[in-house]
């Protein structure tokens, strides 16, 4: 009864609710509840937990996790509670931890990812998955069965849960994560998380192999089985991926805004709320480098750093406050313009705490932002220089087209 009404407060979105329901249940439990219910203790275990981190009660979470890691029969069975530790480490900017994390499970579900991909590695593993895709017809993948084998569903289920911390730790860990998606998809069938897969494979077709007609048709076909599937909790994480990746390609980027702003709703309704934060960002940053007026903008990003520090996504509120200061210097009269530092980020410590947990993406945005402000202040010199500071990171912006493609070559 007590998981029954857990779930229930959960899919409305009362985390508090269904974190009280779920413990109450464990507590009625008897003290051989691993032995005698283990089904209904191993579910309650991962309501509690779950709604724990809905609730931004991250700090409850390990416990809950380790026993439920103690306990369980198999690798399936701890699923759901590494895919809650996962997102933890990833609202508090652990990205390392998350890949470390994802990485252990899928050795054990057979799909071994090495910690520090090569570009040997990513050639073989491309070259791998043109061979399986054949001379297939990108559409006729929509057509195929759907994936039954309960240790690759669970495969593909961590293959997307640490597409994001990949996403801006580790870009070259990225590309292997896609290809192993495309590759399951295609030997065992299509699973829930294909239709992101798809969308991602697009960026590979246009950024690495330059081929933006096949990189079009991927995202569509993933868009396409998003909408045959019907999986209301994935539907912000496709939204967010082909807006964020695809759509600025063939489409002006202020055209993306509204699919930003509806990843954000779709997250915040099914719990989703990493891609909740992630679809605020990100419709930040294109607004900003799309040319809106910034004191109107300045007040929306402050609206949005506050709820996204409500949701406790701390690695994406760090680039927001990036963006928040970068606007403060261009509105306001400062004698060092190109310096991040004032009431929204203090330059050093933010750089220092990014450089600590690989946050490569937001590295990015910093340099970017100050070659930008030396530029427009007239500071040619020290533009330069953070040309080279914000080229290190550059293998984790193959998504920001509007940085790349507006700015990039100019400077360089």
């Amino acid at each position: 009864m007590n998981l029954k009404a857990g779930v229930k407060a959960r899919s409305s979105t009362a985390y508090a609710a269904a974190k009280l329901y779920m413990q109450t249940g464990i507590d009625l439990l008897a003290s051989d509840r691993w032995q005698c219910q283990y089904d209904l203790t191993l579910a309650l275990y991962e309501g509690v937990a779950n709604s724990a981190y809905l609730n931004t009660d991250f700090e409850q979470i390990e416990q809950f996790a380790e026993i439920v890691l103690n306990h369980a029969h198999s690798w399936l069975d701890r699923i759901d509670i590494y895919e809650t530790k996962i997102l933890v480490c990833v609202a508090q900017n652990q990205q390392l931890e998350a890949l470390r994390l994802g990485r252990e499970v899928l050795e054990a579900l057979g799909v071994p990812l090495p910690e520090q991909p090569t570009q040997a590695d990513i050639g073989q593993a491309i070259q791998h998955t043109q061979t399986l895709l054949g001379g297939r017809e990108i559409e006729s993948l929509l057509e195929l069965p759907e994936m039954t084998a309960p240790d690759k569903k669970a495969a593909m289920v961590m293959l997307a849960r640490i597409m994001p911390p990949a996403y801006q730790a580790a870009p070259n860990l990225l590309l292997l994560i896609i290809l192993a998606h495309i590759d399951l998809s295609v030997q065992y069938g299509n699973a829930l998380e294909s239709a992101n897969g798809y969308v991602l494979f697009g960026l590979i077709q246009i950024a690495v192999l330059g081929n933006i007609d096949a990189g079009g048709r991927f995202g569509q076909l993933g868009m396409n089985l998003s909408q045959r599937i019907h999986a209301p909790k994935l539907t912000a994480r496709i939204i967010f991926t082909f807006n964020c990746l695809l759509r600025h390609w063939q489409e002006p980027a202020k055209d993306t805004l509204p699919g930003y702003l509806q990843a954000y709703a779709s997250g915040l309704e099914v719990g989703d709320i990493e891609h909740a934060a992630l679809g605020l960002t990100y419709y930040d940053l294109t607004a900003y480098y799309s040319g809106q007026e910034l004191t109107s903008l300045k007040r929306e990003i402050e609206g949005h750093c506050k709820i996204v520090q409500q949701l406790r996504q701390d690695n994406y509120l760090y680039t927001q406050r990036i963006y928040c200061q970068a606007i403060a210097n261009l509105l306001e009269t400062r004698t060092e313009p190109d310096q991040l530092d004032g009431e929204y980020c203090y330059e050093a410590e933010t750089i220092s705490l990014l450089v600590k947990t690989n946050d490569m993406t937001a590295l990015y945005c910093i340099y970017f932002n100050k070659l930008l402000l030396c530029y427009l202040f007239q500071r040619y010199e020290q533009s330069l220089e953070n040309v080279s500071l914000a080229k290190q990171y550059l293998g984790a912006t193959v998504h920001l087209l509007l940085i790349k493609g507006v700015w990039w070559g100019f400077f360089t």
